[in-house]
């Protein structure tokens, strides 16, 4: 079972963004710098597309998309545009070797977060409306509402302190998934499974519904604290 270390988890994050960005290298000559995106009042969905990097989604009072940018001079390109209360970031890597582009991504309460990253991880803790589709790579989401990921190769965990629908597909990896104990409506299809802490109950508001073909998927029922790191 693929495992997300909290302790590598906090470097990283403090790497990212610290009351702004803080930025590390990537190979000699780098150019490093920043950027940031910020949408209107209006904004009701933030997409975010990216080729490779880190992405965490944050919970803040405007919508917001705070970039880190490790790549050669005129190597990542990042555009953006708002259309129908839409705000929609693409960042691109015109080479495939020393170039990545992070992101802090801020979500107003309410606003749905629809990510697709190539290859890289996206993090997200207290956003409760989520889609997230990588290529290859990790997922770590701490959620109260529903919540879509796909994963081609990898390993997504998801911890949710609500009863809501969670859907889940990885490809090539392993899937953990911690939700409140009581009845749930558990789908499973994977290579392993081990479903623990739940009654089962294909008429319960909450259902899970996980694909990992070549993996193992487990699904425990536990109380998590606010605190709680979700690891085991």
């Amino acid at each position: 079972m693929a495992k997300f270390s909290s302790q590598r988890r906090a470097i990283v994050q403090a790497s990212i963004l610290v009351s702004g960005i803080a930025f590390q290298a990537t190979g000699c000559g780098e150019v490093r710098y920043r950027d940031a995106i910020v949408g209107d009042s209006t904004i009701q969905r933030i997409i975010v597309k990216g080729d490779v990097g880190v992405i965490e989604i944050v919970p803040s009072g405007h919508a917001r998309v705070d970039f880190a940018v490790r790549a050669p001079e005129g190597a990542a390109l990042i555009q953006h545009h708002e259309y129908e209360g839409i705000l929609e970031v693409r960042s691109s890597c015109r080479t495939p070797i020393l170039c990545a582009v992070d992101a802090e991504v801020h979500v107003p309460e309410g606003v749905p977060v629809q990510v697709e990253l190539d290859r890289g991880e996206v993090w997200s803790t207290g956003v409760d409306v989520l889609d997230i589709s990588v290529g290859e790579g990790e997922v770590d989401i701490d959620t109260d509402g529903p919540a879509t990921i796909q994963i081609g190769q990898g390993a997504a965990r998801v911890t949710s302190k609500g009863t809501s629908n969670i859907r889940v597909a990885v490809g090539n990896g392993d899937i953990d998934v911690q939700v409140p104990p009581g009845a749930w409506n558990v789908d499973v299809t994977a290579a392993n499974e081990s479903v623990s802490g739940l009654s089962i109950d294909p008429n319960a508001r909450g259902s899970i519904e996980l694909v990992a073909p070549a993996g193992s998927v487990r699904v425990l029922g536990r109380t998590v604290s606010q605190r709680d790191s979700g690891t085991p």
